[in-house]
């Protein structure tokens, strides 16, 4: 399922990209729902605040060797490059600000113009694997199912979400789900059986999947101009599987758990930026 906006799809109106959920962003502008899109004028003038954060700018590629980040000014990135992006990325044709080059965000104005915490101009690509089970019967009862997720608590925001994250240059999406989920859910460092338990149950895992959402992802991080989108896969566990699957907190993750899909469970109905609603679409092929 794409993104992308259709003559008959209008786009959803972002909410998370216009809030002040993530505590390193400074003060947005307010923009009501009405004046969101770019075809929309601003009276007298849109002018938000810029923000790039300074860990951004230290890991300019251009300047250090192995940094993640784009130089910045976007006039610099060439054109082969933007050609990548666009082709890669699932909601359309990319628009450019005539006066300063820099691409417009698909979904309009976030309040905010720059970088923020986003390394690339335009998309920055991730992959989330939604990983569910149904919850043990004896912790529902027979007869009752209860369909539950992994998911970690981040370290930035505190919110729950999917484990997921960038993708790599060089990754196909695949790989970097499975990278992710056994980063951020399966930190077995100090015990190394559990960890090549954790290896063998994962592989298991990840042998099929189904992609569930490809696009924008309203996330308390974008801006004007850099934005989140994603390929989310779903990988559902045997009831054997996901009883045996450990999970330990890792990398930028504070906490992990298996959740309940269910808005009495105040961790899903909270979930991060739109992670709620890729969850929900993984779950309608299960009670299909």
């Amino acid at each position: 399922m794409s993104a992308s906006e259709t003559d008959s799809t209008p786009l959803a109106v972002h909410v998370k990209a216009r809030s002040q959920e993530n505590p390193s962003y400074p003060q947005r502008l307010l923009i009501p729902d009405s004046s969101v899109f770019w075809s929309t004028p601003i009276e007298p003038v849109y002018n938000p605040p810029h923000f790039t954060h300074k860990v951004v700018l230290a890991n300019d590629c251009t300047i250090k060797p192995g940094g993640w980040a784009d130089p910045p000014d976007p006039k610099t990135i060439s054109e082969e490059e933007w050609s990548v992006r666009k082709k890669q990325s699932h909601e359309g044709e990319m628009q450019f600000n005539g006066e300063n080059g820099s691409p417009m965000n698909p979904r309009g104005r976030t309040g905010l113009s720059g970088r923020g915490l986003l390394g690339k101009w335009g998309p920055n690509f991730a992959a989330d694997p939604i990983v569910t089970r149904f919850k043990p019967v004896a912790e529902v009862g027979e007869g009752k199912k209860l369909l539950q997720m992994v998911a970690i608590r981040r370290s930035d925001t505190g919110a729950w979400a999917i484990p997921g994250g960038m993708v790599d240059p060089g990754e196909t999406v695949s790989q970097t789900v499975q990278r992710e989920f056994s980063e951020e859910a399966g930190n077995l460092a100090d015990d190394p059986l559990k960890a090549e338990a954790f290896r063998r149950h994962s592989e298991q895992l990840f042998q099929n999947g189904r992609v569930v959402y490809e696009g924008y992802v309203d996330d308390p991080r974008n801006t004007d101009n850099a934005w989140m989108e994603t390929s989310a896969m779903h990988f559902h566990c045997s009831e054997e599987l996901g009883r045996m699957l450990p999970l330990h907190a890792g990398d930028d993750a504070a906490a992990v758990a298996w959740i309940d899909v269910s808005d009495e469970d105040e961790r899903f109905r909270n979930l991060y930026a739109s992670h709620k609603d890729m969850v929900l679409a993984a779950a309608k092929y299960l009670i299909e």
